[in-house]
């Protein structure tokens, strides 16, 4: 069969949408995917040889901008560019994985009666997910708790497509340079391939005290790397790094981690099992950080700290609440749906076209 999928925006839509596109892939189905121009999902999809059509349609902003003028403009151009696109292609169906760029897929593919399947990243679902919901074939939610904002009756609590390299790797990163000492817990902070200015300078100016308890890895982002190594490189016990493809190997020796609220950040989480001090982005779109975060919370597996109210000595007492009280929160974790959630998704979508045709 031929599918369009759409996701874009970050790497939380992306990256699961990337997943679902593969798998289908390798069962023997066609994927066309359809993204922003100049875009990461045109990179990170073009870099994995998937074929890729690009239209320009611009996000929502929240607060007043001037950039509100072309937005109609933009999205009047895609959904026309999209109609074209679906009119050659001829789907069996469309997947829509987040983020405004795949608005003008759905729209199109509800207008044309294509059967359509959502996947919902976070506990609080967003724009275009809510937009789109009500003729959804099946939505598949990556947090239980976004099923509370959905009135569809076809929700499926699938969790959230993982890269399966990573969820089943058991590599092991050596540390043997940078002086680890096995007899103290490894603290993972975890800042994302662009990193986190609040983290980074709570980090840095907490690290010394940090360091006296635990093993430090701490993913700084490529852009900041410069800017934090040369004070601390010297340090034992600390691995500091910008960007790495070997984050499975990291993962694997990492007893706690403090990190965002990112829906997929918080999946490689539970699929490794590690409890966490999770700082929601405040900016981020309708809070929805602050909701995945108090999700783990309730499941005992995390503490969740706001931003605006955290100071250094909350952030340590926190810390050492977490890892005073580690075998409580480790023993919380369930079996992870994660882990087989790209499985359950292209499983369940093969399944439901076959039987309606």
């Amino acid at each position: 069969m031929k599918f369009i999928i759409s996701a874009g925006g970050t790497g939380g839509h992306i990256m699961p949408a990337l997943s679902i596109s593969q798998e289908l892939i390798k069962r023997g189905h066609q994927v066309l995917y359809i993204g922003n121009k100049d875009s990461m999902e045109e990179k990170i999809i073009t870099k994995n040889k998937i074929d890729f059509e690009a239209i320009n349609v611009q996000k929502l902003y929240r607060k007043f901008t001037l950039k509100h003028i072309f937005f109609p403009f933009k999205l009047f151009n895609s959904i026309n560019k999209v109609k074209k696109i679906f009119k050659k292609y001829q789907p069996d169906a469309y997947i829509g994985c987040g983020g405004f760029v795949s608005g003008p897929s759905g729209f199109v593919a509800r207008g044309k009666k294509v059967p359509y399947f959502l996947q919902e990243q976070n506990s609080y679902p967003g724009l275009t997910t809510r937009a789109l919901e009500a003729d959804a074939n099946t939505i598949f939610i990556g947090q239980g708790d976004a099923k509370k904002y959905l009135k569809n009756s076809n929700i499926i609590y699938s969790g959230n497509p993982l890269n399966k390299t990573l969820v089943n790797s058991e590599r092991i990163a050596d540390m043997t340079d940078y002086q680890f000492d096995r007899e103290k817990k490894t603290l993972f902070i975890i800042g994302g391939s662009q990193g986190s200015q609040f983290l980074n300078y709570m980090m840095k100016n907490t690290l010394d005290r940090l360091l006296e308890h635990y093993n430090i890895i701490w993913q700084l982002g490529v852009k900041n790397l410069d800017e934090f190594q040369d004070d601390h490189k010297e340090k034992k016990g600390l691995f500091m790094f910008g960007f790495s493809y070997d984050i499975d190997a990291l993962y694997n020796i990492a007893d706690i981690a403090i990190c965002r609220a990112g829906a997929i950040t918080i999946a490689e989480l539970e699929a490794k099992k590690i409890p966490a001090l999770l700082i929601p982005l405040p900016s981020a779109a309708e809070n929805h950080q602050y909701k995945n975060a108090l999700e783990q919370t309730s499941k005992n597996i995390a503490i969740t700290l706001e931003q605006n109210n955290l100071d250094y000595n909350t952030l340590i007492a926190e810390l050492d609440k977490l890892s005073s009280n580690y075998d409580y929160y480790k023993q919380n974790f369930e079996q992870c749906v994660h882990t087989s959630a790209v499985d359950t998704i292209v499983s369940s979508i093969l399944e439901k076209l076959h039987k309606d045709k």
